[in-house]
C-alpha cells in the first residue's frame, strides 16, 4: 500500500512529532523502570503512546495504530495498578518503541510502515492478560478508604472517559494557570476587554470539559468563573475589588482538586460562600461591609473569611501566614514570567536544507566582509581625504557589528540542546547492564548545553563507543565491586558544559580504571611501541595508547567489544570535527575520557600565513603560540629537526618542504606552536598575515589526511587558502619519529 492517500505535509507532521515522541519515550520507559510509583511519569508515557495511535489511526496507518494501542493498553492497566512495573513488563515496551521507530523511519523514506512481529503483539498481549490481587487489592482497598474518610469523594467514570481523563486533567490545571495570570494582570490594566475575551474562551471550555465528566462536584464554581468572565470588561472598580481575590482563591481551591481529580477523587471543599458572594459581586451588588475582604488580604485570608477554611483548625495562623507568603512568592514569579501572558508562542518548522543554504549566504556575507576590510585599509594608506577614510571605516565597522550578528543568530537556527543526543542513552546503559549482567546508573548533567547540528549528529557514535566501553570493561560486577569495598551499583557520568566557543563533554565510570601495567606489555605485544619508548613514556601517555588503531586489552571477542576499533574510531570522528579527546584513569577508582570540541564547524577564527608563494590557514584554537626560533637553538635528534623552547623539546615541520614548495630561503623565521592534548610541533612558516574569520569549503576526496589538510576558505582578497589539519600534521610527526627510533 502506498502513502498517496496521506497529504504530503500532513504526513510530515506526524512523522516529526511522532519520531519526537519515540525519542523521549526510550528516556521515560527507563526511568520508570526504577520509578515504578512515578504516576506522572506514567501518565506522560501514555499520552505520548495515546498521541501516536490517535494520529496513525486518522491517517489510516494501520501496522502502528496496532501496535500503539496494544502498548497503550498495557500502560493503561499500569495506570490503574491492575498490573505492575516488572523488567518483563519494560523489556515489552521498550521492543514495542523500537518497531514503532522502525516503523516511523519507513514513513520517512516513503514507504509504508510494515507490521510488527507476531511474537512481540503476543508479548504485549500477555501482559495486559495479567492482573493484580491478593494483597494489593486489600491494600488499595484500604487506601481507598482512607481516601474517602480524608475528605475524598471516590468518582466513577466509564472505560472511555477514564482512558481521556489524564488529558482533562492537565488541560484543566492549564487552563487554571492561564486564568489566574490573566486576573491578575486586569488588575494592572484599565482596558480588560482583550483580557475578558480570552478568559471567556478558557472557562466556557472548563465548563465543556465538566459537563463531559458529570462533575456536578465543580460545576458551581467552574460556572462562577465563567460568569466572571463575561461581566470583566463592565465591572466597576469597587466590584472588581470584591470579585478579583475571590476569584483567585476560586481558582486556588480548583486547582487543589484538579490534583485531586487526577487519582479518580474529588475534595469535600466547601466553596458556597465564596462563589455567592463573588457572583454579587458581579452583579454589582453592594456587600454589606462586614463581608468586605480587606485591601490588604491574602488568598489564605479570603479562604478564612468567606469560610472556605476553618478559622479554628490546628495551626490555621501559623500556617496560612506561611501558605500566603509561598502563594506571594510563586505568583510573584509567575507575573514576571510572563509580562504579555496573553501573548502566544509560536514556531515554525523549517527544512534543514534550507537552513544550510542561509547558512552558506552567511558564510559568504562573512567573506565579503573580509573584503571590505581589506578595501577600507587600501583607502586608509592611499588617500589622503580624512573624511573618506573615517567614513569608510565607519562603513565596516557598521558591516562588521551587523555581519556579527547576523551569524550569531543564524548559528543559534542551527544549535539544539545535548538532551537531544543524551535521551538515548539511558536506554543503552539499561541494555548493556542487562547483557552483562551489571548493575550500572546513568547521570546525566549539563543536557540544555546546545552545539551545531553537524556537531551534534558527529558526537553520536563517539559517545556510543565510549558508553559501551565504560559498561564492558569500566564497571565492574556487583560481586566484584562489593569485594572492592564499593557499591553494588555502578555509575557513569555524561557532562557537557560551554567552555568558551568549545563544548566540554566528560564520561566518567568509577569502575576498575585503566591499569598501565597492562596496557603496556600489551601494546609492546602488538608492536605499537618499543621497549625504549615504553620506559620514557608517562603513565598517562600509556594510558592514552587505547586510541591506538587495532589495540584492545579484550581477553576475548564479545558482542560489545575486544575487536580493537572502537577507541581508534572515536578519536577519528572526533578529530574529523576538529575537536581531540583524552583520557585519565586510575586503578580500581574509575576513567574518565574527555572530549572538547568547537560549537561549529562552518566558520572558525584562524591566523592566515605564507608558506613560499602560498596562504594557508591555522586554526586559533590549536594555535598555542608564536615564536622567532633561533638557527643556533635548533637541532636534529634521529633526523627531526627540534628546537628548545623554555623546559620542553618541540619538533619542527617545515611546511614548505611539506607541501613541496620552492623555498630557496633560509630557515623561515617564524615557528607557530601548535598542539593537540598534551602533544605539540613547530609549524615553520615565512610570513604572518594576520588573524580572520574564515568560512570553512569541503575539499574533494583528493584532499586525504595525509595532506594534512582539512577544508579550504577564500581570502578577503578573492584568493583561496588551505586549512590546515593540525591533528594530521602532529600524528605524522609521531608516526615518522616512531618509526625512526624503530629503524635505529
Amino acid at each position: 500500500m502506498s502513502l498517496d492517500h496521506i497529504n504530503a505535509e500532513i504526513l510530515l507532521d506526524f512523522i516529526t512529532e511522532s519520531g519526537e515522541l519515540i525519542d523521549q519515550l526510550d528516556q521515560d520507559l527507563v526511568q520508570l523502570e526504577s520509578e515504578p510509583q512515578n504516576l506522572d511519569l506514567l501518565n506522560q508515557i501514555f499520552r505520548g503512546i495515546h498521541t501516536i495511535k490517535g494520529s496513525a489511526s486518522f491517517l489510516s496507518l494501520d501496522n502502528l495504530t496496532h501496535l500503539a494501542h496494544g502498548a497503550e493498553d498495557a500502560l493503561n492497566l499500569l495506570r490503574k495498578g491492575q498490573i505492575t512495573v516488572t523488567s518483563q513488563t519494560m523489556d515489552a515496551l521498550l521492543a514495542a518503541a523500537d518497531v514503532l521507530r522502525t516503523q516511523i523511519d519507513e514513513l520517512r523514506d516513503g514507504t509504508m510502515c510494515s507490521p510488527a512481529d507476531e511474537a512481540l503483539i503476543n508479548q504485549i498481549k500477555s501482559i495486559t492478560s495479567q492482573t493484580t490481587g491478593g494483597e494489593q487489592g486489600e491494600s488499595e482497598a484500604a487506601t481507598e478508604q482512607q481516601s474517602v474518610n480524608d475528605g475524598e469523594t471516590v468518582l466513577e467514570f466509564s472505560a472511555s472517559k477514564l482512558d481521556l481523563l489524564p488529558f482533562m486533567v492537565e488541560d484543566f490545571k492549564e487552563s487554571l494557570q492561564q486564568i489566574q495570570e490573566l486576573v491578575q494582570q486586569a488588575a494592572s490594566t484599565d482596558n480588560t476587554g482583550n483580557i475578558a475575551s480570552q478568559l471567556v474562551d478558557l472557562t466556557e471550555g472548563l465548563v465543556r470539559s465538566v459537563d463531559f465528566y458529570n462533575i456536578d462536584q465543580i460545576t458551581d464554581e467552574v460556572r462562577c468563573l465563567e460568569t466572571f468572565s463575561h461581566k470583566l470588561a463592565d465591572l466597576e472598580d469597587h466590584c472588581f475589588s470584591q470579585a478579583q481575590p475571590r476569584c483567585m482563591a476560586l481558582i486556588s481551591q480548583l486547582t487543589k482538586r484538579a490534583e485531586a481529580l487526577g487519582r479518580e477523587r474529588m475534595l469535600s471543599i466547601p466553596t458556597q460562600n465564596l462563589t455567592e458572594r463573588m457572583l454579587r459581586a458581579c452583579n454589582g451588588e453592594e456587600l454589606p461591609t462586614e463581608i468586605c475582604i480587606p485591601t490588604s488580604a491574602n488568598i489564605e485570608q479570603v479562604l478564612f473569611f468567606d469560610g472556605v477554611v476553618d478559622k479554628s483548625a490546628n495551626g490555621s495562623s501559623s500556617d496560612a501566614n506561611q501558605n500566603q507568603q509561598d502563594q506571594s512568592a510563586k505568583s510573584g514569579a509567575k507575573s514576571e514570567k510572563s509580562t504579555s501572558s496573553n501573548a502566544v508562542e509560536q514556531t515554525i518548522r523549517v527544512d534543514v536544507s534550507r537552513l544550510e543554504s542561509l547558512l552558506n549566504l552567511v558564510g559568504e556575507l562573512v567573506l565579503q566582509k573580509n573584503r571590505v576590510h581589506s578595501l577600507t585599509r587600501r583607502v586608509k594608506n592611499e588617500f589622503s581625504d580624512q573624511a573618506l577614510c573615517e567614513e569608510a571605516t565607519q562603513i565596516a565597522s557598521d558591516l562588521d557589528r551587523v555581519t556579527t550578528d547576523l551569524q550569531i543568530s543564524v548559528m543559534k537556527t542551527r544549535m539544539q540542546s545535548m538532551s537531544k543526543l543524551f535521551s538515548r542513552y539511558p536506554r543503552v546503559i539499561r541494555d548493556l547492564a542487562k547483557s552483562t549482567s551489571k548493575s550500572i546508573k546513568l547521570n546525566i548533567i549539563g543536557g540544555d548545553t546546545e552545539v551545531d547540528k553537524t556537531v551534534l549528529e558527529g558526537l553520536a557514535d563517539p559517545l556510543v563507543h565510549i558508553l559501551r566501553n565504560s559498561a564492558d570493561h569500566g564497571v565492574e560486577t556487583p560481586k566484584d565491586r562489593l569485594a572492592k569495598g564499593k557499591e553494588a551499583d555502578g555509575n557513569i557520568t555524561i557532562r557537557a558544559c560551554h567552555e568558551g566557543d568549545h563544548v566540554l563533554i566528560e564520561i566518567k565510570d568509577d569502575g576498575k580504571g585503566l591499569d598501565a601495567s597492562k596496557i603496556g606489555p600489551k601494546a609492546l605485544e602488538k608492536g605499537m611501541v618499543t621497549e625504549e619508548e615504553l620506559e620514557t613514556m608517562t603513565e598517562q601517555a600509556i594510558q592514552r595508547l587505547v586510541f591506538a588503531p587495532g589495540f584492545s586489552t579484550a581477553e576475548q571477542v564479545s558482542d560489545l567489544s575486544g575487536r580493537g576499533v572502537g577507541m581508534d574510531v572515536v578519536n577519528s570522528n572526533i578529530t574529523k570535527l576538529g575537536g581531540h579527546v583524552d583520557v585519565f584513569s586510575e586503578v580500581d577508582k574509575g576513567t574518565t575520557v574527555s572530549i572538547k570540541i568547537p560549537l561549529t564547524v562552518a566558520i572558525m577564527h584562524a591566523m592566515i600565513v605564507g608558506i613560499a608563494d602560498e596562504t594557508y590557514a591555522v586554526p586559533l584554537p590549536n594555535l598555542l603560540e608564536i615564536v622567532r626560533p633561533d638557527p643556533n637553538e635548533i637541532s636534529t635528534i634521529q633526523g627531526q629537526p627540534v628546537m628548545r623552547l623554555r623546559d620542553r623539546v618541540i619538533p619542527l615541520v617545515d611546511l614548505s618542504r611539506r607541501f613541496g614548495k620552492d623555498n630557496n630561503r633560509k630557515l623561515a623565521p617564524f615557528a607557530l606552536v601548535v598542539g593537540m592534548v598534551d602533544n605539540s610541533v613547530g609549524l615553520l612558516v615565512n610570513e604572518l598575515i594576520g588573524q580572520q574569520e574564515v568560512v570553512i569549503k569541503p575539499l574533494d576526496d583528493l584532499f586525504d589526511s595525509t595532506n594534512a589538510v582539512s577544508g579550504a576558505t577564500v581570502r578577503e582578497d578573492g584568493g583561496v587558502s588551505l586549512i590546515l589539519d593540525v591533528a594530521a600534521l602532529v600524528k605524522s610527526v609521531e608516526v615518522n619519529n616512531n618509526e625512526t627510533r624503530r629503524a635505529a
